[in-house]
């Protein structure tokens, strides 16, 4: 089992990089994100390679990411706003849904909320 423990998490990230905003530099994460439901939505296959991940995951991860940024005043990028990235998904969803509804892809569809009130958390847009 895998678990999102946010005080470990937090040594490693001040270890490589979050140091150096004591040193007073500026830091900007060039990307991250994830698939908040995985491994819900993959195919057979990946469900199968993946089984030992729980849903929501992803999500711990990401919100002890933002956590961590809004603590020590970094700015991130969202991967990705288009919702092909077929390891993380996007802010916008898609019909698309592996081995019941192919003929879905390209379609976007709305945005997914729980993606925005991450970012605006992290953009101090609450």
């Amino acid at each position: 089992m895998i678990v999102i423990d946010a005080a470990t998490l937090k040594k490693g990230r001040d270890e490589h990089f979050g140091y150096l905003r004591d040193h007073g530099y500026a830091i900007i994460v060039g990307e991250f994100g994830g698939n908040w439901d995985w491994p819900n939505g993959a195919s057979q296959a990946e469900n199968k390679r993946w089984s030992h991940v729980s849903t929501g995951l992803d999500a711990a991860w990401q919100n002890a990411f933002v956590d961590y940024a809004k603590e020590r005043d970094i700015k991130a990028c969202y991967w990705s706003i288009n919702p092909e990235s077929a390891d993380t998904g996007g802010l916008y969803g898609h019909a698309y849904i592996a081995g019941s509804n192919e003929s879905g892809w390209g379609t976007w569809t709305s945005i997914d909320n729980r993606r925005m009130e991450l970012l605006k958390r992290l953009w101090n847009t609450l």
